[in-house]
């Protein structure tokens, strides 16, 4: 490809504001991105980038904040399921009058 040539295309990429150029993608990145956007967008890169960075910004929304936000309600779903395994255990026993058991083990 001579210069004048090179030079041509470089200025019809510059002069489309909508087009947008990425270098050095992996082969198999790039194929799998082509992919996602034939399946799911019929071919629209945009739209398929678009969904891509609304699912990491609503993924991960302020980066560690979240992630701790998350941690601290599992934690304290943890807390109640060990509460009611210590009630389960601690059911009252049924005797008899003549103090055996009834029921259960």
């Amino acid at each position: 490809m001579e210069i004048n040539e090179q030079i041509e295309n470089i200025k019809k990429i510059i002069s489309d504001p909508n087009k947008i150029v990425i270098s050095r993608i992996p082969s198999k990145t790039k194929e799998m991105f082509k992919d996602f956007a034939y399946s799911e967008f019929m071919g629209d890169y945009g739209m398929a980038l678009k969904h891509l960075l609304d699912f990491y910004i609503g993924l991960i929304p302020k980066g560690w904040e979240h992630l701790e936000y998350e941690i601290e309600n599992i934690k304290g779903q943890i807390e109640e399921l060990k509460s009611k395994v210590v009630e389960k255990k601690e059911e009252k026993v049924i005797r008899s009058v003549s103090g055996q058991r009834i029921g259960g083990q």
